[in-house]
């Protein structure tokens, strides 16, 4: 707690203890005539009926008043003037208060009990101004929170983004759940919608909700059993999505959906049939119509939706077509955000919990390997990606290294785990699972992948990727990995400690799994500031509600 708020909090706990101390021994003097009985005993005899409470109140004062600790909070001296200076009013008035007590006996009664309603007059304001004084203590303390983006790079608060949960279980799949040997173990989709069913701006409200959560599984879904199987349950659960009330307000607008798989990214105009088309959904009978507005969370962003599309094609050389990189996957909705790796799919939240390390910075800088890769040496891989692939194999007579083939995946996790530095190369696409197994296991990502920080990267807002990662050119790294890793081994203590910490706080943000992660929320943030603010002023127009439909025969050209 900062130190200003601490000396205000401990001078309001000591003006208290004055005024508490007034009041009861005020009372106690009015109805006792022969007997103190004040908390510890401040006198060694029975006090006269001319003994005065104002030296009483006094030494209470000066004691820290009733649970008063002599000037001390948690062991922090009170010595903050300048920022407790309310604190030092209150404390002084109920001094005077205290100072100016009179005499008061069992005789003068009704003198006594005038004086007490007054004094009782005073105590009660001495409590509003504390009460104000420990609201404002409060709100310093929480604007502080929210100002620290931190050093480490990650918000400690994110925005209010009040949603509605679709609470539908032909919707959820809830039948699925006991036949589904992947249920809530391949794909995120099942923890986001488990995490937002009990979040605390979940609303039942339509009109309060910024956005509107699809609770339909269907990357799991299509995981789970014959394709039949799984078109008939997403025809169900479609047809009771665009049925709502709020679907046809808002006609697909502010809904995000979770479709993490790569089918509905790239050729997307069937999408392997992940999101069935069905003529009884009327306007909304082909999947692209009921894409068209909504917010995809998915793994890459390329900026390749239909309105931006239609603007920036003519202008930039065909931007959603460029000769050197034909394969740019269509995103035939309004917009994308991306979001986390769901790290070791397949594994039981019970089985990856065991691969979790919690260790102090002492801990982590004494792990025996330096730098961590492992890969199929033998495997080719799309777009270009073999070679880099590859490349990082010259690095294995570095000191202190783990260079090698493939592990199996509990393995790899308990590699990472033992390791400093993890490198990680693009595979067919920018982003790669890796990057969020090494974040799990505390390993600093290393990542190649130029187009990485431009399409791959969760969170643009929200976190500061440079205080826990590092990037290397990939050109660089092609050139001389050696040299291109070299500084890894020139960090200063200082830099690691930062790199490390900066590392387990992002972890909350990037782990879905992580005990404590704040995924869900961080999805929700990111949602509300990319999707919801509009489209780029370079640009122009709206975003999150664009209608424009792409042709069906230029996907994937």
């Amino acid at each position: 707690m900062p130190k200003h708020v601490v000396g205000v909090r401990h001078v309001c706990r000591q003006a208290v203890g004055v005024a508490l101390g007034i009041s009861l021994g005020i009372g106690i003097g009015v109805t006792l005539s022969s007997h103190l009985v004040l908390g510890p005993r401040l006198v060694d005899e029975p006090p006269s009926s001319s003994t005065t409470f104002a030296a009483i109140a006094a030494s209470l004062a000066a004691s820290g008043g009733v649970g008063g600790d002599g000037g001390h909070v948690g062991g922090a001296a009170f010595s903050e003037p300048v920022e407790t200076r309310t604190g030092d009013r209150i404390a002084a008035r109920g001094t005077a208060v205290a100072v100016a007590a009179v005499t008061v006996t069992a005789a003068d009664k009704s003198a006594a009990e005038e004086e007490l309603r007054k004094l009782r007059g005073m105590v009660e304001q001495l409590t509003v101004q504390l009460r104000d004084a420990e609201v404002r203590s409060q709100a310093t303390t929480k604007t502080i929170a929210a100002k620290a983006t931190g050093l480490l790079g990650v918000s400690s608060a994110l925005p209010n983004v009040p949603f509605y949960w679709y609470d539908d279980a032909v919707m959820l799949m809830r039948s699925l759940k006991s036949s589904c040997a992947s249920w809530g173990k391949r794909d995120a989709d099942i923890t986001f919608i488990q995490e937002l069913s009990t979040h605390p701006m979940r609303t039942t409200n339509v009109s309060e909700a910024k956005l509107f959560v699809v609770t339909i599984p269907i990357v799991t879904s299509f995981a789970c059993g014959k394709k039949e199987d799984h078109i008939q349950r997403s025809i169900e659960a479609l047809r009771r999505l665009v049925a709502t009330e709020s679907w046809i307000t808002t006609r697909g607008r502010r809904h995000i959906w979770m479709l993490f798989d790569w089918r509905i990214m790239r050729w997307a105009d069937s999408a392997w049939g992940l999101v069935p088309d069905d003529p009884a959904r009327g306007e909304w009978a082909n999947h692209l119509s009921l894409l068209a507005n909504m917010t995809v969370l998915t793994y890459e962003n390329w900026q390749t939706h239909p309105p931006t599309c239609s603007t920036l094609s003519s202008m930039f050389n065909d931007f959603c077509h460029p000769k050197d990189f034909s394969w740019l996957p269509f995103e035939t909705w309004a917009c994308s955000v991306v979001v986390p790796y769901f790290v070791a799919e397949s594994m039981s939240s019970e089985d990856v919990g065991g691969i979790f390390p919690t260790p102090s910075f002492s801990e982590w800088l004494a792990r025996s390997t330096s730098l961590f890769y492992h890969n199929d040496p033998k495997k080719d891989y799309q777009w270009g990606a073999t070679p880099i692939r590859r490349m990082p194999f010259n690095l294995s007579t570095l000191p202190a290294v783990s260079i090698g083939g493939n592990m199996n995946q509990a393995k790899h996790l308990k590699g990472m785990a033992g390791s400093r530095f993890c490198l990680i190369t693009r595979g067919d696409t920018p982003s790669s699972h890796k990057v969020f197994d090494a974040i799990r296991a505390l390993c600093v990502p290393v990542i190649v992948s130029d187009l990485w920080h431009r399409v791959a990267k969760p969170f643009p807002t929200l976190l500061s990727w440079d205080a826990f990662s590092f990037s290397i050119p990939e050109p660089h790294f092609m050139k001389d990995p050696k040299q291109a890793v070299a500084f890894l081994w020139t960090l200063s203590l200082g830099e690691l400690k930062h790199v490390y910490k900066s590392l387990v706080e992002a972890r909350l943000a990037l782990d879905w799994r992580s005990p404590g992660s704040r995924t869900a929320s961080f999805v929700l943030a990111s949602s509300a500031e990319l999707c919801l603010s509009g489209s780029s002023p370079m640009i122009g127009g709206g975003r999150g509600g664009g209608t424009t439909k792409r042709s069906a025969g230029k996907s994937g050209k």
